[in-house]
């Protein structure tokens, strides 16, 4: 509105689009208009007077209409009529709309038009931004190049897989082979927004052995049925008596030796499972379980004092389980084996328990580097070695520190020990080779797909920002779990120590990088004791007492 003036003052105005003494274009509308002054003086003397005012139309804008777009989006042009105008807001660069510098949301557009007169017409529109799916896809494998095909999920479903062994929603290992395969998740929602997910799948050659052992554990238990893959056996002492039909196993060497029956298969079964400080025998000629001289390897609970010794009988008899374990190669690093469905599938054929059914389906066990290396320097590296080697430091024929061929170095009894262990272990109940790695390859932990209101949320990284160490379970049963979390790049070293501080088991030797997060699974020691352990770092020492489970 514009004030109407004119003199001398006091007068009225009137016409179309005046009110009191302002003129409202808006009310006249487009047009010329003419409005009056009327004035009357003190001698009742009237005047008139005239003046016309333009009022210049504003036309109608049509700006056009855009979206909703994807945040990723290529810049969008704009154009209205009339042309010749402006564009201004967030996002807008010249007559072009960037989504992905506007970002996530709903835009206020605006377009601006001078028209004649110095006026100006104006208009704003609404842009939706829309944000990229969030897409959350399962985890798989380890998988063998031989095992079946795994079924692949994702959300939101709906999208397409691709990748080597893809076929629709299932990744066959056998089509992809040996090797780590990137597998893509493609998703495009309602509004045209894609967005695409990678997820590795390692499938190893699996070419390794599938054997059957048993722990000294076991073998002393007086309850519990077991099976060699093929029958199924209703208690430890038959399965002893079955190794041993074949004929005696002789422990030790040289001039000590201890030689075990068929007839002692109970006698056995009552002496297992053993512990304590492992020696070589003291003894000399061959002795029987019933001599005299073998009760100086009992307790006073009638269970063997000598951890070496049960280990070696343990190993010995898993050996006859199934004699493929004696040619089995023993190499530095992760020995990992995936557990067999066992008498229940057809004779000879390999039946592995994926990790969808059991998350613990694939296990690992550091391999000792001193035994290992010694091993694979004086022989073929074998567990049939290893035997020989355990029944050798048992018959004092190798001593420990010992040097032999080439330098190699007789391992500490302690180490021996942990390595047999770990071959009584890894193949615990049937399991499969899968081979030796440098680090950790289990089955991955189960992430749960994403909900319909967190595919709206960005993942947040979480920082490591002190180191931290954690051991559980305590007290222990068969496995012992070390969770080390590092801000920074740090050497590791995991030790077991008895109460007195007698080094019982180096169990882990190596490096993290900044902000790994490692768990590492590891076969407990047999004991009735508790123990110590220490995790020393580049950085900091972390120590604990660990108490037995029985």
């Amino acid at each position: 509105a514009i004030t109407l003036s004119a003199t001398p003052t006091g007068g009225s105005w009137s016409g179309t689009g005046v009110s009191g003494t302002t003129f409202s274009p808006f009310v006249a509308g487009a047009g010329t208009h003419k409005v009056y002054y009327t004035y009357t003086d003190t001698n009742g003397c009237t005047s008139i007077d005239s003046t016309s005012i333009v009022v210049n139309g504003i036309p109608t804008l049509y700006p056009g209409s855009y979206g909703p777009l994807c945040v990723n989006a290529s810049p969008v042009f704009l154009s209205a009529t009339p042309t010749g105008g402006s564009w201004s807001g967030t996002g807008v660069a010249g007559n072009t709309f960037d989504p992905s510098e506007a970002g996530v949301g709903i835009h206020a557009v605006t377009y601006q038009l001078p028209v004649v007169g110095g006026c100006t017409a104006d208009t704003t529109i609404e842009i939706e931004v829309k944000p990229l799916p969030v897409l959350a896809i399962g985890s798989y494998g380890p998988l063998c190049a031989q095992g079946e095909s795994v079924s692949l999920s994702a959300t939101p479903s709906g999208g397409m897989w691709s990748g080597t062994g893809v076929s629709g929603t299932s990744f066959n290992p056998v089509v992809a082979g040996v090797g780590t395969h990137i597998l893509t998740y493609h998703y495009t929602d309602i509004f045209g927004c894609s967005s695409v997910k990678e997820v590795s799948i390692q499938v190893n050659p699996c070419a390794g052995i599938n054997a059957c052992t048993l722990t000294q554990g076991y073998y002393g238990s007086t309850n519990g049925a077991s099976c060699d893959e093929d029958s199924l056996y209703r208690n430890a002492v038959s399965i002893i008596k079955k190794l041993l039909t074949s004929g005696p196993i002789i422990i030790g060497s040289g001039g000590r030796t201890l030689t075990i029956n068929v007839n002692d298969s109970a006698r056995l079964n009552a002496i297992l499972p053993g512990g304590g400080t492992p020696y070589s025998f003291t003894h000399t000629g061959n002795i029987t379980l019933q001599s005299t001289q073998f009760s100086a390897y009992k307790t006073s609970k009638g269970k063997i004092n000598n951890i070496l010794l049960s280990q070696t009988i343990s190993l010995a008899l898993n050996i006859r389980i199934k004699p493929d374990l004696t040619s089995f190669e023993l190499q530095n690093g992760y020995l990992h084996t995936q557990r067999l469905r066992t008498c229940s599938s057809v004779r000879g054929a390999v039946s592995l328990v994926s990790c969808e059914e059991d998350p613990l389906a694939i296990r690992a066990w550091y391999m000792i580097p001193s035994v290992v290396n010694y091993l694979r320097a004086t022989s073929a590296g074998t567990v049939f070695e290893l035997l020989n080697l355990a029944n050798a430091v048992l018959g004092r024929t190798k001593l420990p520190g010992q040097v032999g061929p080439g330098g190699a170095v007789v391992p500490s009894l302690g180490d021996i020990v942990a390595q047999i262990d770990v071959i009584n272990n890894a193949f615990d109940k049937c399991r499969l080779s899968l081979g030796y790695f440098a680090s950790l390859n289990l089955c991955p932990v189960a992430v749960p797909l994403a909900s319909k209101a967190e595919e709206q949320e960005v993942a947040q990284v979480t920082i490591i920002k002190e180191l931290q160490v954690n051991v559980f379970p305590n007290p222990f049963g068969t496995t012992l779990n070390f969770s080390v979390k590092t801000p920074e790049k740090t050497k590791v070293l995991i030790e077991l120590f008895d109460l007195q501080g007698k080094l019982l088991r180096r169990v882990y030797v190596g490096e993290l990088q900044s902000q790994e997060s490692r768990q590492l699974q590891l076969a407990a020691p047999l004991t009735a004791a508790p123990i110590m352990y220490r995790v020393t770092t580049s950085k900091k020492v972390f120590s604990g007492v660990l108490l037995p489970s029985n």
